[in-house]
């Protein structure tokens, strides 16, 4: 029996060897500091060492040298994009490939707690850029991460939303937006890799999930200066959690609203245009509205602003005229007029959209606009994160632009439910799939919440016997959102009568 156990555990320590031996354990790289061009970088998720080669979170340091970031889930691919190079890496394979040629690595792209990771130097060097070890110091040169001396603006690929941010030449820092819930960590990731610790101005355009949901990560992982939103609010948990948040850090929110002058320094002049009233009937036209202006060159920024708040910047005179427009509600053809886009003349435009969303994001009609104007775009979903920089005279973009192709709407169509429909018993279900979109065809939500005289909170799809009958006091575009937000449907249920 003695030499069985004898034998058992010889084995046991071969495996262990022969796992030490070709699967070296990580260690956290703490006593390295990573610089790229001139500023100091952190990221969300530490970089590590292994074999003496230094792993980075991918997506972190890819944005970080301006360069755009698909993953193929089936291959297990990362591919890293920046003008005319294209860099791809397959997590557990040494072999990586740069504009198609195989090249060997050291050290292959790895999962590390749920992360990507990947080898620096071979990056960096891959995408041409000058990569220097001094002491535990990585210094890299990039001749296309943002400059520090100039005013940049990043349009940060968060699917379907919005989230931009922005550092001007004196160093100070905004943020309009951060995108869905899920997004905060992308949002905070791609803010350290900045080597930003405090945020200026945080602004929710609008308390919509696509807009605001991934603030609170924001407000928990930065120093914040100032906080602004617009006048309004829901009940949904999205914009409880912004409060929240706030709350927790002790931050005040500010009224976002036309005439308010933003500080981002003696050589940017920031000011907001919109919102110009008090009161909406839809949550998309009390979207803060900012306009930036560097030397000669401007930006305007329009949240989901509507057609409505788009009248009253045209009526109120206010000087629009900007080189870059980051297009209103995704592309959607509820926004941008005709006679905006000519008030605002821009020759860059930049749409923050998801691909194949389900509200069919851009919009034919815009595009059709856009491309009649000989406007230059920009879009998320085919450049991923777009980065504008501006010396004061002239606008660069790390990425090529996009096309004017509309989204697939697919079953983004508004969902109508027919008289027919049978509705079920549900009291705590749902009428049907949980992700189903109702939207119409500018991508509203058309599921009805409503506090009945009891103060429960309840929900009415289209179609249901209630809806007509129903007044909203909120908007949602799926079950799951609404039920996320405390409603429920109605808790009898009967059949429709054809």
């Amino acid at each position: 029996m003695y030499k069985i156990y004898k034998k058992i555990l010889s084995i046991l320590l071969l495996l262990l060897v022969l796992t030490i031996i070709f699967n070296p354990i990580y260690t956290k790289a703490d006593n390295i500091t990573i610089t790229i061009n001139g500023q100091n970088i952190t990221f969300n998720q530490q970089p590590v060492l292994k074999n003496t080669t230094t792993l980075v979170p991918m997506r972190a340091f890819f944005e970080a040298l301006g360069a755009r970031v698909d993953w193929d889930e089936s291959t297990q691919t990362v591919t890293g994009i920046r003008d005319n190079t294209i860099v791809q890496l397959t997590i557990g394979s040494k072999k990586a490939k740069v504009n198609g040629q195989e090249k060997e690595l050291k050290v292959e792209a790895q999962l590390i707690n749920g992360y990507t990771y990947i080898p620096l130097r071979f990056v960096g060097e891959a995408l041409g850029d000058e990569v220097i070890w001094q002491n535990g110091h990585i210094i890299i040169n990039s001749k296309k991460a943002p400059p520090s001396g100039k005013l940049t603006v990043s349009y940060i690929d968060v699917g379907q939303g919005d989230s931009i941010f922005i550092q001007t030449p004196s160093g100070k820092t905004m943020l309009i937006d951060a995108g869905v819930p899920e997004m905060g960590s992308r949002v905070v990731d791609y803010i350290r890799s900045r080597g930003v610790n405090k945020i200026d101005i945080v602004v929710g355009t609008h308390p919509h999930a696509d807009h605001i949901g991934g603030i609170p990560a924001v407000i928990e992982n930065f120093q914040i200066g100032k906080f602004y939103m617009p006048k309004i609010t829901t009940t949904t948990k999205t914009f409880e959690n912004v409060l929240r948040a706030a709350k927790s850090k002790g931050l005040s929110i500010n009224v976002a609203k036309a005439g308010v002058v933003l500080d981002l320094g003696n050589e940017v002049k920031a000011e907001m245009l919109a919102p110009n009233s008090s009161h909406y009937d839809d949550l998309n036209n009390y979207s803060a509205v900012i306009k930036i202006t560097y030397g000669n060159t401007a930006f305007l920024f329009t949240g989901d602003a509507e057609k409505e708040s788009e009248q009253e910047m045209l009526d109120k005179g206010y000087e629009l005229k900007a080189d870059v427009l980051k297009v209103g509600h995704h592309g959607s053809s509820s926004a941008s007029t005709w006679a905006f886009l000519k008030a605002v003349n821009p020759k860059y435009a930049v749409i923050s959209c998801g691909k194949g969303n389900d509200y069919g994001h851009p919009h034919k009609e815009t595009m059709e606009k856009l491309k009649s104007l000989g406007i230059i775009v920009y879009r998320t979903d085919e450049c991923g994160t777009v980065v504008a920089v501006s010396d004061g005279k002239t606008i660069s973009f790390n990425v090529k632009p996009g096309d004017y192709t509309a989204g697939s709407s697919g079953s983004s169509s508004t969902s109508s439910t027919s008289s027919s429909k049978t509705f079920q018993s549900l009291p705590y279900g749902y009428y049907g799939e949980p992700g189903k979109v109702y939207v119409d065809s500018s991508g509203r939500g058309l599921i009805k919440g409503n506090i009945n005289s009891k103060g429960e909170k309840i929900y009415h799809i289209p179609g249901d016997p209630w809806y007509n009958r129903t007044k909203a006091e909120v908007w949602f575009k799926t079950e799951a959102e609404a039920q996320a937000a405390g409603f429920r449907p109605p808790k009898k249920i009967k059949k429709e009568e054809t």
